[in-house]
């Protein structure tokens, strides 16, 4: 009987091995099929803000000393991380918002008034991944855009900031997406692959020198910034070149002959040349590196004794609110036992489509939130982190160089105001005070605030289901950006009633179709009535396309304003003008042939 029970334990027990072992693969490449697949993800919510007095000693840390030269008073890394712990408290230490300036890049008149606004919301640092916006001199002018800020605009940004009690955390991508440098063909020999301009060959023998000069030149015009984010996300193509692909195969030759398959000889080469780039960050420029997180992720458990272990701190990014399918609990275990601070982000505008006009408010209120359930230790997951250093807010403007204009900034506020409301409340959950408090913030007016019973009547969770882009607030709120926000309503607007006319002249009805337009032939009163619409559609994009324009022209330089009509107003103008010049093809004709007309 004992020998039989044995037996079936060990049958048991087998079972329930091979049970986890087969979930555990499978969480596995759904992780990474995901981060691979989607570069960038969606959703938030929150609840009540602290007095003043309070609000005023979250923005500033009591013990902040900032890393400095110049006679600035240095304070070594070692120091900075020791308050490393386990903490799960909220509101979060850092809440930061991202400026992705690669994308109709505002102007410092609209800053000046967005940051003293963020700042009243909860914001207490500010990430700005400048890209080309950034003024390079020397070798590397020509990466700097035609319309780059000048340095005595990076310097009035940094004192806008420090104004407003935000922290500048400069963003250099320093190994993946930088196609803002090798497009062009004096670092086009820098490429892993010569025909895809993402990433730099780790291997390069010169490669260090280039990325030394973009970060010591950031560095120059940020002296007080104490954290340096050196992105290394989406590095889509490794050991690709000629000289990786041979350390590739050494690597790999030499786990086959040891028999030792524990690491992954790719990301070695990934792991190599950011620790290569961590260690400038610390040792030459007295900053503390921060990475994406995502060529880490895939790891999973191989990831630790990595040569990163406390050398980087990890951004850990998901923009819906599934953080847990995307970043496991083993993930979490591996990051806990190899970094003593972690940041994570969630997203307030450029998630939600590369050709997105506006956020979704309710799915990156329901980001934000989920992310706030981990901080709080409210998530199993989370709490295996000694200490989450802070809430980043990312506002992607392109899905990379290449890519046209998502969101813009301006008509973007009330998503960012909402993010940060909630973050700095103190709670994991929407609630009709983050609601309160937001719409004062927004400065909508005293009558549209409240229902007869007291409860909010804007950004509640009730007006996101049903309004999940808030493009009404665009005509009731003084928010800087309201009037930009009025206008992608307006857009919005217009645009679905030119699309509606398209489509029901050439594919609804059957008088103005390829197939009439084609033979030229058709009913010239039935093409004369259908198109009856279009003169006042086009009057009214006229008349949009000149608004549009005046608005924007408050926040973006004339190239973005320029960019944003081309990529929304000139295609409804096209299809309106397609309509036209068909219409009168078909009409002109007073005589038709005979059937078939092939």
């Amino acid at each position: 009987m004992m020998l039989y029970v044995r037996s079936r334990s060990r049958k048991i027990t087998l079972a329930m091995i091979t049970a986890v072992v087969i979930v555990y693969l499978v969480n596995i490449a759904s992780v990474s099929n995901e981060v691979w697949k989607n570069p960038l993800w969606f959703a938030r919510p929150n609840p009540p803000p602290p007095n003043a007095q309070q609000q005023q000693q979250n923005r500033r840390h009591d013990n902040r000393i900032f890393v400095g030269h110049s006679g600035k008073k240095n304070i070594s890394v070692e120091k900075i991380e020791g308050a490393s712990k386990l903490n799960h408290n909220l509101p979060p230490e850092y809440r930061v918002v991202h400026l992705d300036l690669k994308g109709a890049p505002p102007k410092l008149s609209f800053l000046r008034v967005l940051f003293p606004l963020i700042a009243s919301a909860g914001a207490n640092a500010v990430l700005i991944e400048y890209e080309d916006m950034f003024p390079f001199v020397n070798a590397l002018r020509n990466v700097s855009a035609r319309n780059a800020y000048t340095k005595s605009d990076v310097q009035e940004i940094n004192r806008m900031a420090a104004k407003s009690q935000l922290e500048v955390i400069p963003l250099v991508q320093t190994f993946g997406h930088l196609e803002f440098v090798l497009k062009l063909e004096e670092f086009a020999h820098f490429r892993e692959s010569i025909d895809f301009p993402q990433e730099v060959c780790p291997n390069h023998p010169e490669v260090m020198t280039l990325i030394k000069d973009l970060v010591m030149q950031v560095r120059a015009l940020h002296p007080e910034s104490r954290y340096l984010h050196i992105g290394c996300d989406e590095v889509f193509h490794l050991a690709m070149c000629a000289r990786c692909s041979a350390e590739l195969r050494a690597s790999q030759m030499h786990q086959k002959e040891h028999n030792v398959f524990a690491t992954d000889p790719r990301f070695n080469i990934f792991a190599a040349h950011v620790a290569r780039v961590a260690r400038l960050v610390r040792d030459e420029l007295g900053m503390i590196p921060i990475i994406w997180d995502d060529m880490l992720r895939q790891q999973g458990p191989r990831l630790i004794g990595s040569e990163l272990t406390n050398l980087v701190e990890p951004m850990v990014w998901v923009y819906t609110d599934d953080i847990t399918r995307l970043v496991p609990h083993y993930v979490w275990h591996s990051y806990a036992s190899m970094f003593p601070n972690i940041w994570v982000a969630s997203a307030f505008k450029g998630a939600s489509g590369e050709q997105a006009l506006v956020p979704d408010v309710e799915r990156r209120m329901a980001n934000t939130a989920a992310w706030l359930r981990i901080l709080s230790g409210e998530e199993v997951t989370g709490r295996k982190v000694r200490h989450f250093r802070g809430l980043v807010l990312t506002g992607w403007s392109r899905y990379d160089h290449f890519a046209v204009l998502c969101e813009l900034l301006p008509s973007s506020v009330p998503s960012l105001v909402l993010a940060l409301a909630m973050a700095n409340s103190g709670h994991a959950h929407h609630s009709d005070t983050v609601a309160q408090t937001t719409i004062s913030l927004l400065g909508c007016g005293m009558d549209m605030r409240l229902r007869a019973d007291g409860s909010p009547a804007l950004i509640s969770a009730e007006s996101l289901v049903m309004e999940p882009q808030q493009l009404s607030l665009g005509d009731i709120c003084a928010f800087p950006g309201a009037n930009a926000l009025s206008v992608m309503r307006q857009y919005a607007t217009l645009k679905q009633q030119v699309d509606e006319l398209f489509w029901e002249l050439t594919e609804k009805q059957g008088w103005l179709t390829p197939y009439n337009v084609r033979h030229g032939f058709s009913s010239p009163w039935r093409v004369a009535e259908g198109l009856a619409k279009q003169p006042f559609l086009m009057s009214n994009l006229e008349a949009l396309r000149n608004s549009s324009q005046k608005v924007l022209s408050q926040y973006l330089d004339s190239s973005s304003v320029r960019e944003w009509v081309e990529q929304r107003i000139q295609p409804l103008f096209l299809k309106l003008n397609g309509l036209q010049r068909d219409a009168q093809s078909l009409m002109a004709r007073t005589h038709w042939p005979r059937r078939p007309l092939d």
